[in-house]
């Protein structure tokens, strides 16, 4: 097999470039790495500089070149001994530039440039921060928030680095999960990977070099992986070391998802247990029982009493005499008074509603209220009642008033004036976490040693063993499905030795309970969720204005006509006027005035004309 390194474009064998010693690392969760040896002096420039993108292919015996690793120099060691001087160089493959880009998300913020009187000028934009809501996405053509599974963010965090220049194709990711909001200040994308499969520690991520132009990131579950199976009677490993590991079985997830909810300033907490199984108690021995606080529901409401009374039946004269009462203080009957309308003469400005407003504030939020100002008019009659129960005094009196009338009804009406949901409960979380803590692990340690790495008829499979599971026939039955989750490969090709390390992941979520407990503890709530999206504080306070109508009640009374008076002193001694009296004696008279007359005088002597004043009508024939 030939090696064949390309740098700044110039392709030759190891063995041209003078290089030996070649070896790789392969990691889930972390940087793959190559190392070579450049002997000869150390004290002179670096063949390849810092920094310098190398691809390694290596050449077949039918002539065909696979790509066999891509990266960057990130170390240049130099040393010498005795007679020997030489330079190792170090590469780092793609997931260096996940450790060394902050991810970074659009947040909504106020524009800077905003022009009120432009209508085309946005109020807000969007802008890249590091403060980032893991499992949530804005999208920038409509700045609307919805919600993603953990897959979904690794996705996201692989096209950010490619945006951003990391050489880097996307792949297979198959993790989806509802995971709980997870809001983060400045953590590099290869953090915001790991954040998200704390939630899926049965997954592995790992790097395919023999696409091009660059390498092809995957990550997949432990039950999504293809298998590695290898005949232990077929070869023989120069080292092989297993362990099952039972003690870190979880026989059982129990998550406890705690929300605080404010309504109106009162703070109201509650919780929500998912299980699973669903027989789980959460007191078992060894089982994950963790609690998860996402953020609660933020709410200001506005209230406002009201009290209505229907308005009597105005249709009727009893409704209109009852009316009025109620609405003019001096037209009110008592045991001397009578009043009554006259008939005919209740008028409304425009047709009301059958309630009238009492008490409280019609608002412009009520909904499907409605309320309308009336003036009211009527003439009414008010008859007066001496003790004895004669009529002493009949007048009639204009009256007017305006009341606020409504379609509303006696109850406190209530008005959401601020929301911010809380963070919905992730489904399936209990579930998915038992499945990948339940099923028993294996760890351990395969080494191959022979002429050339992988190249054995049997183990070209090998080669691309990242992103398998591991299984090994010849041996005990339970080897040949273990499903052993290959977590590094390391390989020395000069000296023919590959070593598989395989087991629970350690890069990434815990072996062991309390890591993942510490894991999540290390998760922080993300009460900014709602802010991303509007560039609004999510404090969930609202302005709330105050508007409509109030109670009204405008009365406006006029006197109108005396028709009777009777004046009486305490010697029962009266003067009865009653202007009904005269259409009973004559209708030629309408009208009865204060006139001078002349009278004889005849107490005088001699008599003499002598005038007087008297309440008389003009002549008039019988």
């Amino acid at each position: 097999m030939n090696w064949l390194l390309k740098y700044n474009g110039i392709e030759k064998s190891f063995s041209d470039w003078g290089l030996s010693n070649l070896t790789r690392k392969r990691v889930s969760q972390a940087q793959d790495t190559v190392s070579f040896t450049c002997p000869g002096p150390y004290d002179v420039a670096e063949l390849f500089p810092f920094g310098s993108i190398i691809t390694i292919s290596f050449q077949d015996a039918d002539d065909d070149v696979t790509p066999w690793f891509y990266g960057r120099i990130i170390q240049v060691p130099r040393e010498g001994k005795g007679t020997e001087e030489n330079m190792d160089y170090i590469l780092a493959g793609p997931w260096w530039f996940l450790d060394n880009l902050v991810f970074q998300q659009q947040w909504k913020k106020a524009n800077p440039d905003y022009d009120p009187d432009d209508p085309a000028s946005p109020l807000t934009i969007l802008d890249y921060k590091s403060r980032v809501i893991l499992g949530q996405k804005i999208d920038p053509d409509t700045g609307i928030a919805t919600r993603q599974t953990s897959g979904e963010v690794i996705g996201d965090v692989i096209a950010y680095a490619i945006a951003a220049g990391a050489p880097i194709q996307l792949g297979t990711i198959e993790p989806d999960l509802e995971i709980p909001y997870d809001e983060q200040n400045d953590i590099t994308c290869s953090e915001a990977i790991r954040r998200m499969l704390r939630w899926s520690p049965d997954a592995v991520t790992w790097f395919d070099y023999s696409t091009s132009p660059y390498p092809t990131f995957h990550c997949a579950r432990r039950s999504a992986l293809s298998s590695l199976s290898l005949d232990l009677l077929t070869f023989t490993p120069s080292h092989l070391s297993l362990i099952p590991r039972p003690d870190i079985q979880v026989p059982a997830v129990v998550l406890k998802f705690e929300q605080i909810n404010t309504v109106n300033g009162v703070d109201y907490e509650s919780t929500t247990t998912q299980k699973f199984p669903l027989t789980a108690t959460g007191r078992e021995f060894s089982a994950l029982t963790a609690t998860l606080q996402l953020a609660g529901l933020q709410m200001t409401s506005v209230s406002q009493k009201i009290e209505v009374e229907e308005i009597d039946n105005i249709g009727s004269t009893l409704g209109q005499d009852l009316f009025w009462q109620k609405h003019d203080e001096t037209f009110v009957a008592t045991e001397t008074m009578v009043c009554t309308v006259m008939a005919g003469s209740h008028k409304t400005s425009d047709t009301p509603y059958e309630n009238e407003l009492k008490e409280g504030q019609i608002q412009d939020w009520m909904s499907n209220v409605h309320v309308k100002e009336i003036t009211y008019t009527a003439v009414g009659l008010v008859t007066v009642f001496d003790a004895a129960g004669n009529q002493i005094k009949i007048e009639t009196k204009a009256l007017s008033c305006k009341i606020i009338t409504t379609d509303a009804t006696t109850k406190t009406y209530t008005q959401v004036t601020s929301l911010v949901a809380g963070e919905a409960i992730p489904t399936g979380l209990a579930e998915s976490l038992y499945n990948s803590l339940n099923p028993l692990q294996y760890e351990g340690k395969l080494i191959l040693t022979e002429e050339e790495c992988l190249v054995g008829a049997s183990l070209v499979e090998a080669r691309a063993a990242s992103g398998r599971v591991l299984n090994l026939t010849g041996g005990l039955a339970a080897w040949a499905t273990m499903n052993a989750l290959i977590q590094q490969i390391d390989e020395d090709v000069d000296n023919g030795i590959t070593t598989i390390s395989f087991g629970p992941p350690e890069q990434l979520s815990p072996q062991d309970l309390m890591e993942f407990l510490r894991a999540n503890r290390g998760r922080a709530v993300a009460f900014s969720f709602k802010k991303r999206e509007t560039g609004e504080s999510a404090s969930g306070a609202g302005a709330v204005e105050l508007s409509g109508p109030t109670p009204l009640v405008n009365t406006a009374g006029a006197s109108g006509q005396t028709k009777l008076l009777v004046v009486q002193n305490d010697a029962n001694q009266k003067i009865n006027l009653n202007p009904a009296a005269i259409a009973a004696i004559t209708s030629a008279v309408s009208e009865l005035k204060i006139k001078e007359v002349s009278v004889c005088d005849n107490s005088s002597t001699p008599p003499r004309v002598r005038y007087m004043l008297t309440i008389a009508s003009e002549l008039y024939d019988k």
